[in-house]
């Protein structure tokens, strides 16, 4: 088993035409989601979270995508907006002894 923690993300604009946006970071393993924070009220483009790590099966897939979004309420007749996403192979987190930063 492999914990994933979602620590934070340094988002380079708004994407809400309000003063404020409240990110929320989600873990997809093989396009299925794994898990997900809660959303940093007001964290613009610096969201901070301090949720419970989540477990992850490394045989359930070797692809991991991590998501940053907006609620559709902030942005008028959308869905949730997708601010950012990066991926990373399961073998390559394996082999880090440290925390992982994605660039």
């Amino acid at each position: 088993m492999l914990e994933i923690k979602c620590q934070g993300a340094n988002l380079t604009r708004f994407f809400t035409i309000w003063a404020s946006q409240s990110p929320w970071a989600e873990v997809l393993q093989e396009g299925h989601c794994v898990g997900r924070t809660r959303p940093h009220q007001g964290g613009d483009k610096n969201p901070r979270w301090d949720d419970p790590p989540f477990v992850l099966d490394p045989s359930r897939g070797q692809q991991l995508v991590f998501r940053v979004l907006i609620p559709s309420s902030s942005v008028m007749g959308h869905k949730d907006v997708l601010c950012g996403e990066g991926t990373l192979a399961v073998p390559e987190l394996m082999r880090q002894q440290q925390q992982f930063v994605l660039p």
